[in-house]
């Protein structure tokens, strides 16, 4: 996590990571912060007449990232690790460290790296890529209802199961990738925003997370992306096969009714 020169206050999309993963972890069993601070911040034994840190309750009140300046007591990182240790809390790290805050913390980006952020994110939630032709009815469909009206069709039926902040994150690359396009392609065909992360943050957060989302779009679309050098043939063919409609591995969806 960057330091802010000079106190200068947090994007509200990183006081919502925070918060979001401190809320997963009250949702299983609701522990208090007093007792979330004995059992995971001292980084040695607490000794007789130790002021008792309040870390859980500045994260749930002001958002603050611990930094650990008193040796005493861990970073945001070790506390972190520590709760994932736990077997109750199992899982929350995920929220803490999902790929979509790393992005929002960047100020350009390759198209290359547009690309393999993307080819990750389908590996690790067994999705692929699958040209148009093998997909029965989308030639037809995007003739009648445009190319993003069917793209969009097919990527809600592959989402099922997958985590709101790894859907939202794809959903913004695929908004940063359109920008690299040389084809004529409808613009709206991978805008950069995402009403499933909208929805999400709204969710858990109310208008603060309106509030959230609506800065984190701006970031994302002030990242600079820069153009890949010595593009050729197979730069353009990567660029085009990017746009394939995404499918659960090994299945293959019908528009207007789905087989699997």
């Amino acid at each position: 996590m960057p330091k802010k020169a000079g106190g200068q206050p947090k994007p509200s999309y990183e006081k919502a990571r925070i918060q979001i993963w401190y809320e997963e972890i009250k949702s299983r069993g609701n522990p208090k912060d007093g007792r979330l601070d004995k059992l995971f911040v001292w980084r040695t034994p607490r000794l007789r007449g130790d002021t008792q840190p309040k870390i859980f309750e500045n994260i749930r009140r002001l958002h603050r990232y611990p930094k650990g300046l008193d040796k005493r007591w861990k970073d945001i990182n070790e506390i972190v690790l520590a709760v994932e240790s736990d077997p109750q809390f199992q899982g929350a790290a995920d929220l803490f460290n999902a790929d979509l805050w790393g992005l929002l913390e960047i100020e350009s980006i390759a198209e290359s790296q547009i690309y393999e952020r993307i080819d990750r994110v389908l590996m690790q939630n067994a999705l692929e890529r699958r040209p148009g032709k093998d997909i029965p009815g989308y030639k037809q469909a995007i003739m009648i209802t445009r190319f993003s009206s069917s793209f969009h069709e097919a990527f809600e039926w592959s989402m099922e199961g997958v985590p709101p902040l790894i859907r939202g994150y794809l959903e913004l690359l695929h908004g940063m990738h359109v920008k690299t396009m040389q084809y004529p392609l409808p613009m709206d065909a991978f805008p950069v925003r995402s009403p499933s992360l909208e929805k999400y943050l709204i969710l858990k957060l109310g208008d603060f997370g309106r509030e959230c989302y609506v800065d984190l779009i701006k970031k994302v679309d002030g990242i600079e992306i820069l153009e890949n050098q010595k593009e050729g043939d197979n730069s353009f063919k990567r660029r085009w096969a990017i746009t394939w409609p995404i499918c659960k591995a090994g299945q293959i969806p019908v528009l207007n009714g789905f087989c699997r």
